[in-house]
Formats: structure tokens, sequence, C-alpha cells
């Protein structure tokens, strides 16, 4: 730091203007910071956190506690990896597992995704996100509202774990398990699932359904309803041409 007073009532150091600190292999700069004979410090002013060379963290206030590695940042919090950028008020961030947690409501943005919850959970090792509570996903092409949600940000994968719904164009998809890319815009669905296509409705143990094709395999007590004729048609397997309007069962 540029100036460095050690305040004996306090037990601490005072680090003033341009304070670097670094703690194994995680680097924190800020403006100014109290670093407390317990191994505990506290940061403020344009606070930032690399660990690694591709991990940022961004906030107005800082918490570290050098014996458990835990960090505690507030207000503006913004964490950046790649091509992610994860927002909130309040961060906690484990220097051991390389995990990042909120719980007050924050914000994932990957690519053409926006993603909000109430909690969330990133580990970086695997960038693997989790969320928990009023989970929405949005899409320029779909959107996805649920209880529990797992989402990859290499494969882009979205796994679903409670009650889920996906909103396109066209369809409208629940579940209650399954996983969803949003690169290829196909799923695999295998609880409780229903598919809204047009005038038809689908049901079945398992449902396999590509979006862009429009296509869809059902599996295990299938059930079919097509409004528009009031009718309903069951079996044990099913494929689903959405365009054409054509269902073939077996």
């Amino acid at each position: 730091a540029k100036k460095l007073i050690y305040d004996k009532k306090a037990a601490a150091q005072r680090l003033l203007g341009g304070v670097n600190c670094v703690h194994e292999n995680v680097v924190m700069n800020c403006d100014s910071a109290w670093l407390f004979d317990n191994n505990i410090l506290e940061a403020y002013g344009h606070i930032t956190i690399q660990q690694g060379d591709s991990l940022f963290i961004r906030g107005d206030k800082l918490k570290y506690d050098g014996n458990t590695k835990i960090a505690l940042m507030e207000g503006n919090v913004t964490c950046i990896e790649k091509d992610m950028t994860l927002t909130t008020n309040n961060l906690s961030y484990d220097v051991n597992t390389s995990t990042a947690s909120y719980f007050s409501g924050g914000t994932i943005q990957s690519k053409n995704n926006v993603l909000t919850s109430r909690n969330g959970y990133y580990h970086s090792p695997s960038k693997t996100l989790s969320f928990r509570y009023n989970v929405k996903l949005k899409n320029p092409e779909y959107s996805m509202v649920g209880d529990t949600l797992q989402y990859n940000t290499v494969s882009r994968t979205a796994l679903f774990k409670g009650p889920t719904t996906i909103y396109g164009d066209s369809t409208e998809i629940y579940t209650e398990s399954g996983w969803y890319s949003t690169i290829q815009e196909n799923c695999r669905l295998t609880k409780k699932s229903v598919i809204h296509a047009g005038k038809q409705i689908l049901k079945g143990d398992s449902i396999y359904y590509e979006r862009k094709r429009g296509y869809g395999l059902v599996m295990g007590n299938v059930e079919i309803s097509d409004t528009s004729a009031d009718a309903v048609v069951r079996g044990g397997k099913a494929e689903y041409w959405e365009k054409a309007g054509l269902s073939i069962l077996s």
C-alpha cells in the first residue's frame, strides 16, 4: 500500500492507497483496507479479486477470512469468467472450492442467455451453475421458468430438478426432470412431462423433443390429445412431427 499504519487498539494494520494483497493464488486490490492480527481482512473501494487467469470479482466492500478462505463481497458485485457474467448485491466466494454463492437474488448472462434466481451457486472448475427458487432463463427464441435448475456454461445445457416450464413461439413444455440443450435446442424429459404443440398435447414417461425440427419421440404410457378434433389416442410409443401435424403411434 502507499501508506501503512498499525492501530494497536484495533489490533490491525491500516492500509491506504493502492492496496494489493496476495493470499496463496488469490490477488486482491482495493483503495483501503484493515488487516487484523487474526488474519481477517476488510477492504473498501474499487475492490477486485482475481484467481487464476480467468476469474474476476468486483465489488464495493469485502470481508475475507484468511483462516477459512471465505470472501464476503457486498455492493454492486460482479463475477466474470470468460463469457459468463454474474451480478448480485451480496456474494460469498469460497477460495478452497472456487465456488461463488448468492442468496438474495442474482443475474447470470452468458452469450444469448439471461438467467435470474433468488439463490445461486457457481462452481468454477466444472463451469456449473446451480439455481434455486424463482429461476428464470430467457433467450431471444424461448424462455424457461422453474424451481431448481443446473446449467453448464460450456455445454450450455440445463438440467431440471423440479417443476419446470419452457415457453417457445408455438410450444409449451412442462417437466419435473430432464435436460435441455440451449445450443441444439433439444431436450429429454423424464418425469410428468407434457408438450403443448399447436392443437396437440403429448404426454409420456419419456419424451425426446427437437425444437428446430419440431420432432418428438414419446415412450411409455403415451397419450396424444387433439383439441381441434376432441380426440385422445394412447399407445406405448409415438413419433410426432409438428409442422405436418402428424403423429404415429405403436
